[in-house]
């Protein structure tokens, strides 16, 4: 198990340093520069600040500058913001944070549980009702379901808001908007993995013995049915983090994602940077937090 966690780390880091580098140099493909703006800027003040953000070297050496201020701890200053780039994710990875837990909860205690439903009613109105809800929960995009939401729902019922981010129900709305797709995949997924664990051979042993039902799902049938469902889990958590721009937007959430948006229109290299770092940290961890709990479920890989 400690070998396994220390290969997934170094190959973490590898993966983060690959993309820092890779982010680095592609942005710098962007026509312009971050000193780039409407208002005008005399050629003192932009001399000035190209020195200020290195923007005055080359590629290589800024390069350089970069990872020994990543070093040092330092993630640089914001362009446009004119804020270090630590204090403007330190102000909405929370909110980011709080809203992809939030979906995440709302994806796991509706997906998980209609999967296992559909799979043990497999072929019965109930399991093709689910898969056709599943369906519409894929298909249907959160841009579409966070207005329907706040116009039809947050309009009327008192305690709910169109958008904010203020006290834990101004959460809901954004949560189930960004959770419900989650939640169809997860149904999916789910079943899928149940109806494989109870075709095969021990299940049909443990009921020869004369085991219940509910012995067979919750001894047997559970721990190998969910293992694609957690495999799942993990990516899709850091998705639902690094992709809420959209609920985000939709509700007014004052999380990383407009940040990220707004990053790259005005091609602050500094504030961009800093956001693909953590997002590839928070990426490498959550797989390597679900590889852990695959292998505890899964005896197969951890004789491997």
């Amino acid at each position: 198990m400690l070998k396994t966690i220390l290969d997934r780390l170094i190959q973490g880091v590898v993966v983060i340093a690959c993309l820092l580098t890779l982010t680095f140099f592609l942005i710098r493909l962007i026509p312009g520069d971050p000193l780039t703006d409407e208002k005008a800027m005399s050629a003192q003040v932009r001399k000035q600040n190209m020195k200020i953000f290195h923007l005055d070297k080359s590629q290589p050496v800024q390069y350089v500058y970069y990872w020994k201020n990543l070093f040092a701890g330092e993630m640089g200053m914001s362009s446009k913001k004119e804020q270090p780039v630590s204090k403007i994710i330190r102000q909405s990875f929370p909110v980011s944070v709080i809203l992809g837990v939030c979906g995440m909860l709302i994806a796991i205690i509706i997906g998980i549980p209609a999967g296992i439903i559909a799979a043990l009613r497999h072929n019965s109105a109930i399991d093709n009702g689910a898969m056709f809800l599943a369906m519409l929960g894929i298909s249907i995009p959160a841009f579409v379901l966070g207005p329907l939401f706040a116009k039809f729902i947050a309009t009327q019922i008192p305690f709910l808001k169109v958008a904010g981010w203020g006290d834990p129900f101004d959460w809901i709305l954004p949560s189930i908007t960004l959770g419900l797709g989650t939640a169809a995949y997860l149904a999916r997924i789910t079943r899928a993995g149940m109806l494989d664990v109870l075709s095969q051979d021990f299940i049909r042993t443990a009921k020869a013995k004369g085991v219940s039902q509910n012995g067979i799902i919750i001894k047997h049938a559970l721990k190998g049915g969910l293992v694609p469902a957690i495999a799942y889990v993990g990516p899709a958590f850091a998705m639902l983090i690094t992709g809420s721009f959209v609920v985000e937007t939709i509700f007014q959430v004052p999380g990383m994602g407009q940040h990220f948006v707004n990053a790259t229109k005005d091609r602050d290299y500094f504030l961009l940077q800093g956001m693909v770092l953590l997002f590839g940290i928070l990426i490498v961890m959550v797989n390597l937090a679900a590889d852990i709990l695959l292998t505890y479920l899964n005896p197969r890989l951890r004789s491997e």
